[in-house]
């Protein structure tokens, strides 16, 4: 009597990016599968990127937008120079990730690319910001911000930089009327320019989160440099902030965060005070943990100006938790069938635990959309004798965990390779004139049993049997039957 019971295996794998602002390289420099750095010239990568990245393009200066209109700041344009310069740097760091051993390519901060170009090479585009618009005929001020080491798509990359401080810093200012957006491979790069001679002049200090908005961001992880240097790499919550006029100087005297039941979150205050990266115009409250998804707040803040004090306080909550994985019920697939899973999120990454009961499921790809990740998996061709995948979706601060499941039915005819083993050794065996070998199965799980023997009936009866027993002991409902008979 022989048994065989496919076992389970169990993999984990890390979608999405682990919310990080850094511009150094965290992840490898491998391009994902279908991008375009199998082009030569950097023109021909230039030329693709434009092609790819304009959607992009036009959801980042959307969400901004969104933002700063919802704060009382004007919107910007877009602009074909500061894109070409935004294309162009990103094209470079995409470069340069992809070869840590050019020390010289490693800025002041250690990081390879950041915000300057080291090197001269084909990649080559300026070695400051300034440099590079104005090779691109742009002849005003300019900053730009980045990240670096995980595919993502504009209005997440604006998501990310609201998210930190010195990053929303640098996309809020008041002067800026016109920006650029361009990505290549993992690096997105925008660059904000102030053609106009005037500046945002609002009769008092703007804040985020906007007054009664909605907000989908609860905090961040990594930003470089970390404006809590002491918890760099730990959650923190959304920073509150307010803003004024770059010629405006702000004296923080209070800035505290409430929950729904009134209690004062802990957190900091930073100031220019105490951040010299911070200007006089500026301040932020950094929660100590992420935010609730789902809840409303109460921020309060006090500040004097020229002399006189000035109290404001307003009220904004956070999204619903937007986790959600599509399709989550139980899918039937085919061998060699393509699969897509839509999974959204807004914060962290996702862990995508594959339990499975047939062959293991060796390839996947991710494409990113405005909201989270579409995740393909392929089933192995080695599936047509049958196979089973419990999904488990979970994602980082997303409280909830979902589950789903992939099956795929036995092809008509098709049977383990163990199985059809154990048929031969019974057909060689001298012992017994009548052989039997019975089965059951259900999606990649197998149980048999041969007997042999004088007579049969009697043979075909006691494999049944037997394969029943041990259908029952592993919760088969598949009925047994005689291989060769159905």
């Amino acid at each position: 009597m022989s048994l065989s019971i496919q076992t389970t295996a169990l993999t984990w794998i890390c979608l999405g990016f682990c919310t990080s602002f850094h511009v150094g390289a965290q992840t490898s420099p491998n391009p994902p599968a279908g991008g375009i750095s199998h082009l030569s010239t950097p023109a021909q990568r230039i030329e693709a990127a434009q092609q790819k990245s304009s959607v992009e393009a036009d959801s980042a200066l959307a969400q901004l937008n969104a933002y700063r209109k919802a704060m009382g700041l004007s919107v910007l344009t877009k602009n074909e120079p500061l894109t070409t310069a935004a294309l162009r740097h990103s094209l470079y760091r995409s470069v340069i990730l992809a070869d840590h051993k050019e020390a010289e390519n490693f800025d002041v901060n250690g990081t390879p690319g950041s915000h300057f170009q080291m090197t001269p090479n084909p990649y080559f585009s300026g070695k400051t910001l300034k440099d590079r618009v104005n090779q691109e005929g742009y002849q005003f001020s300019v900053t730009e911000v980045s990240t670096s080491g995980s595919r993502k798509s504009g209005a997440e990359f604006i998501n990310q930089m609201m998210a930190s401080v010195y990053h929303r810093t640098g996309v809020l200012g008041f002067q800026w009327d016109e920006a650029g957006f361009g990505v290549i491979d993992k690096e997105p790069v925008m660059v904000l320019g102030s053609s106009r001679k005037t500046t945002d002049m609002p009769a008092q200090p703007v804040v985020f989160p906007p007054p009664d908005s909605v907000i989908e961001l609860i905090g961040f992880k990594n930003e470089r440099p970390d404006p809590l240097p002491d918890r760099a790499g730990q959650w923190k919550g959304l920073p509150i902030s307010v803003h004024a006029a770059k010629e405006q100087m702000l004296e923080v005297r209070k800035l505290a965060l409430f929950n729904e039941a009134g209690q004062a979150l802990p957190g900091r205050l930073l100031t220019h005070n105490n951040d010299k990266r911070l200007g006089k115009n500026e301040a932020y409250w950094v929660p100590d943990a992420p935010l609730s998804f789902g809840h409303k707040y109460r921020a309060a803040i006090t500040w004097a100006s020229a002399g006189k004090v000035h109290e404001m306080a307003w009220g904004f909550r956070t999204a619903n938790d937007p986790f959600s994985v599509k399709p989550t019920d139980v899918v039937v697939a085919k061998p060699e069938e393509a699969l897509v899973f839509q999974i959204r999120k807004n914060i962290g990454s996702v862990l995508v635990g594959i339990e499975s009961s047939g062959q293991k499921i060796n390839d996947g790809a991710l494409v990113p959309v405005q909201d989270g990740f579409d995740y393909a998996i392929k089933i192995p061709k080695s599936c047509d004798t049958g196979c089973s995948y419990n999904l488990k979706f979970s994602g980082e601060l997303h409280a909830k965990t979902i589950t789903g499941r992939i099956e795929v039915p036995r092809l008509g005819g098709k049977f383990p390779v163990n199985l059809l083993k154990s048929v031969e050794d019974l057909n060689q065996s001298a012992n017994g004139r009548f052989k039997a070998l019975a089965y059951s199965q259900h999606l990649g799980t197998w149980v048999w049993t041969s007997v042999a023997g004088s007579n049969k009936k009697s043979v075909e009866d006691s494999a049944l049997a037997g394969c029943r027993q041990m259908a029952s002991k592993e919760g088969l409902i598949e009925p047994c039957r005689i291989h060769g008979g159905g």
